[in-house]
């Protein structure tokens, strides 16, 4: 007599003792397959071994539940609908190799919401990961323009006229300024978006961390978003400190002079006072000061800066 084809309805199957011990894992594919429980006909399920989280759980613990949906690809039939599985689902647990039998049942519903928040993170782990990967990019975008805008603050000419006291107080705030910015850009892109991570839930440790993490991904957003918030407006603080000392920290340019004799060689440096009449005084960079007679220059010129 043929057994008659169960009608579709999508509820949790009743296990009964040692219903699933003919259940085959491979280890290899990732997958455990059996009779379903209610059907009767073979389905398989992909084993979930790995999620999206923020860290590690011990491997040694328990076996970890995972929640089975019957997908047995025969036909059965939901009024004038046709599903390609009967609908049931049920927990079970995969235990390690060597251990017999390798599947067991779950009669009680005590890791039943983590089964479900697990296999419903399962779905959407990969478009997580491109997605969050996507949006790094502008934030790496961004950090490289800190570079630039660093570069141009802490430039030779910037600090020609500094001193060093002014010079170094100009270096701290940029450094600061540099910190704060990459820091706030990093936090608000895991505020927005997270670090996702490769976390193992093949026991049941590891499914109850992976869980509680889920639990205080708001909360760390929020922690996250509100760092990135203060390290900005230090930020623009430290980089308007250091146009400050741009702008008053530094004395009034010496004047530069080129000066070119009648036989074609040329002095470099400071314009000084002339004690003599007739005398040009010119101090050059490395601190020597050159005395040149007026009439022994054919060229003088005003210079922003020296050769060397």
């Amino acid at each position: 007599m043929t057994q008659p084809i169960t009608a579709y309805r999508y509820e949790r199957a009743e296990l009964a003792p040692g219903v699933l011990a003919d259940w085959t894992v491979d280890d290899n594919a990732g997958t455990a397959t059996g009779a379903c429980p209610e059907c009767r006909d073979t389905t398989t399920h992909e084993l979930i071994s790995t999620a999206i989280a923020h860290s590690i759980a011990p491997p040694e613990q328990t076996a970890a539940v995972q929640l089975v949906h019957c997908r047995c690809d025969q036909t059965h039939d939901e009024g004038q609908t046709a599903h390609h599985s009967c609908g049931r689902w049920w927990l079970m647990r995969v235990r390690p190799e060597g251990v017999v039998p390798r599947v067991v049942e779950e009669l009680g519903d005590t890791h039943l919401a983590v089964a479900q928040a697990l296999a419903a993170a399962h779905a959407h782990d990969e478009k997580t990961v491109r997605g969050a990967a996507e949006k790094w990019v502008g934030g790496v975008t961004t950090l490289l323009g800190l570079f630039g805008l660093s570069g141009i603050a802490i430039g030779k000419d910037a600090t020609s006229g500094l001193g060093a006291v002014a010079t170094g107080l100009l270096a701290g705030f940029v450094l600061l300024a540099f910190i704060a910015g990459v820091s706030a850009v990093v936090r608000s892109y895991l505020a927005a978006y997270g670090w996702p991570k490769q976390f193992d839930v093949t026991t049941t440790d590891g499914q109850r961390t992976w869980f509680a993490r889920r639990l205080t991904n708001t909360g760390n957003a929020v922690d996250n978003l509100r760092e990135a918030v203060g390290l900005a407006l230090v930020c623009v603080v430290a980089l308007a400190a250091a146009v400050g000392v741009l702008w008053f920290g530094g004395s009034a340019p010496k004047p530069q002079v080129s000066v070119v004799r009648t036989d074609d060689s040329k002095v470099c440096g400071e314009l000084l006072d002339s004690r003599d009449a007739g005398t040009l005084r010119v101090r050059r960079s490395d601190g020597t000061v050159e005395q040149i007679p007026a009439a022994g220059v054919s060229k003088l010129t005003s210079v922003t800066r020296c050769p060397g």
